[in-house]
């Protein structure tokens, strides 16, 4: 086989077959995880040859490790993080479900995906999310979830606008804009819940 040959079957490669790979490692990055456990291995597998250069990466590596899992682990990385990952949307979502009897709209003014919490915390069946599901941007690779069921989702704190009746799942920081229309609000960690009449 001549090199022309194999430079055209790695270009086929890499324009068909490789294209999702390529897509999957830079759109979702988690996928790259196991090669580089792979490399890790075959890495660590060279480096026992030599046991002193060995042993001074194991302990480098553990002292790293366990400045990553107190940093990790610790309240102060939680707190930072706690907002990006949703952190007690939970509270919210019964308490807005509970408010809402079923007959009201429930706003979730939240970043990062918050549909995936309101269908976790209130065990939505598959048929009635497939059923009552609109997207904003239907027909795209990663689809953003406008509402479902009495779920309405804003994915931007900016978008927020009291003035419209309804129930709110609030950061926070928004929870003096929502008691300018409505003395109705209950507090939980990071969210705030606010009845607009």
């Amino acid at each position: 086989m001549g090199a022309c040959e194999v430079d055209k079957e790695q270009t086929v490669l890499l324009s068909c077959g490789g294209r999702s790979v390529a897509v999957t490692v830079l759109l979702r990055l988690n996928a790259i995880y196991m090669p580089l456990i792979l490399l890790t291995s075959v890495g660590l597998g060279v480096l026992l040859k030599n046991k002193r250069l060995a042993a001074l990466i194991a302990i480098s590596y553990a002292v790293c490790f366990t400045g990553f899992c107190f940093r990790y682990f610790g309240n102060d990385y939680r707190e930072s993080v706690g907002r990006s990952f949703c952190d007690g949307i939970g509270d919210e979502i019964n308490k807005s479900v509970e408010l809402s009897g079923g007959e009201t709209t429930i706003n979730v003014v939240a970043e990062n995906m918050p549909y995936i919490y309101a269908l976790f915390y209130t065990q939505t069946p598959p048929e009635e999310y497939l059923n009552t599901v609109e997207y904003e941007n239907s027909g795209v690779m990663f689809q953003k979830v406008r509402s479902f069921s009495d779920f309405r989702f804003i994915e931007h704190t900016t978008s927020f606008h009291p003035e419209v009746a309804g129930i709110y799942i609030i950061d926070a920081s928004l929870e003096n804009i929502a008691r300018t229309r409505t003395d109705e609000v209950y507090n939980f960690k990071n969210y705030s819940v606010a009845v607009i009449p």
